[in-house]
């Protein structure tokens, strides 16, 4: 008797993957990690933005606690310096000894070393004379050391290029924090007057900040206090930490005054990246573009300016009414509005033009303004009954009291008549007038 054999059945039961299905496994993997790796790619340009960002804000930061407590903003440094130089990462004003650093007056449209100077597009009459006066913008680096300096000052320090015990800065961060994603410092122009405690003035800005379409972002135009720029990936322009040129040069001699589609990768002196990296006063602040040719821009910018807005404005209908032209909402008395105008508490004014008024937080209590200042003929306003008095007004009524003088009796008498003419505007329990100037 020939019996089975329980070890062949099991083998045919395991049969492995044939080449074709191993084939369309693979090619499957390849896909999803192919997706993936595109996905990981975009994950590490958001996360690169999102550093130059960060640290950005943090050079803002730092620039605030600079003016509050000098009064003025830190001239940029020369990019090109390196570590080892005893002026590295320290302000340069130039024509003044600003902490023992001394600058040169760098003549407008000049550049000591790769610290340029460079006049405004936008000129002011800052004397009363009449005439606009050319303003002056500053282009270099941020300088890092005047921001990493002890929170007290140590009167007896004598070395004003060791970045410690100077006058205090009250905010403390790494060195790498002043560079961008792809550790290059970043561009810092700031208008030269604002650089000058005092010269200093929050309307005289004088940096002109574009979009991408030679459209004006600060208004007026040519008017923000200062840019911060990082010079993106490709770091067109850039100086790394050591001081080096990391990207291609700005010079004018090296790149083309037109763009040729010959050579897509070449970038003319139209271009978003060569006005953000050339030593001038004017910046584009504009979103990434991948697109080859002038368009193409990885560049990140953010600036400052004087803001002086409205709350209000009148009504174009009717200029008697008011609106809110804030961008958010409005609060008295409390921090976190949730209504256009929201009132916490009571509010007292000279003169209100409003056709109602209402409890906004329950929604109820709403009455006319006609049922206070309304005439009594035409169905407005309020009165109480024969032998009563009004005392006051509550939720849109009166409140009503026995008259203190009875019915009959009579008044006589008159105000003042000025200057200033006054007018009666009560009676007292004996029967004499109050009167007031209104």
């Amino acid at each position: 008797m020939i019996g089975k054999n329980k070890n062949s059945a099991k083998q045919k039961g395991e049969r492995g993957f044939s080449l074709l299905e191993m084939a369309i496994v693979i090619t499957m993997m390849g896909m999803v990690i192919a997706a993936l790796s595109q996905f990981y790619a975009i994950y590490l340009r958001q996360s690169k933005d999102d550093t130059s960002y960060d640290n950005i804000q943090l050079i803002k930061t730092a620039i605030a606690e600079f003016y509050t407590d000098r009064g003025r903003y830190p001239c940029p440094t020369d990019p090109a310096l390196p570590p080892s130089s005893p002026n590295y990462g320290v302000e340069m004003c130039p024509g003044r000894n600003v902490d023992g650093v001394a600058v040169p007056n760098i003549p407008v449209g000049t550049c000591w070393g790769q610290l340029c100077r460079v006049q405004s597009t936008r000129a002011i009459d800052t004397n009363g004379d009449g005439v606009d006066d050319p303003q002056t913008v500053l282009v270099g680096a941020f300088p890092i050391r005047n921001m990493l300096r002890d929170l007290i000052a140590d009167p007896a320090d004598t070395d004003p290029t060791d970045g410690v015990d100077q006058i205090p800065v009250d905010i403390d961060f790494p060195g790498t924090q002043t560079l961008d994603a792809w550790r290059n410092k970043f561009v810092y122009a700031v208008t030269e007057s604002m650089t000058d405690a005092t010269s200093y003035n929050n309307n005289l800005g004088a940096v002109t900040v574009n979009d991408e379409f030679g459209r004006s972002l600060v208004d007026p135009v040519d008017s923000a206090h200062y840019a911060i720029v990082s010079l993106g990936e490709n770091g067109r322009g850039a100086y790394n930490a050591a001081g080096n040129l990391v990207g291609d040069s700005c010079d004018p001699v090296t790149v083309p005054a037109a763009y040729d589609p010959t050579y897509p990768d070449v970038t003319s002196q139209n271009s978003i990246e060569y006005e953000n990296c050339n030593a001038d006063s004017t910046f584009i602040s504009a979103l990434k573009n991948e697109a080859k040719g002038d368009a193409f821009n990885d560049d990140m910018t953010a600036f400052e300016t004087w803001a002086a807005t409205d709350l209000w404005a009148p009504s174009p209908i009717n200029p008697v009414h008011v609106y809110n032209v804030n961008v958010g909402n409005v609060g008295v008395g409390v921090t976190d509005p949730v209504q256009r105008l929201d009132v916490q508490g009571d509010i007292q004014a000279s003169n209100a033009l409003a056709q109602r008024f209402c409890n906004v937080s329950t929604g109820t209590g709403c009455f006319d303004t006609e049922a206070i200042a309304g005439e009594i003929a035409s169905g407005g306003g309020m009165k109480c009954p024969a032998g009563y008095a009004m005392t006051g007004i509550e939720n849109g009524t009166p409140i009503c009291d026995f008259e203190v003088v009875p019915s009959g009796t009579s008044f006589t008498g008159s105000c003042p008549v000025g200057p200033p003419k006054q007018y009666m505007v009560g009676i007292r329990s004996d029967g004499t007038l109050i009167c007031e100037a209104l």
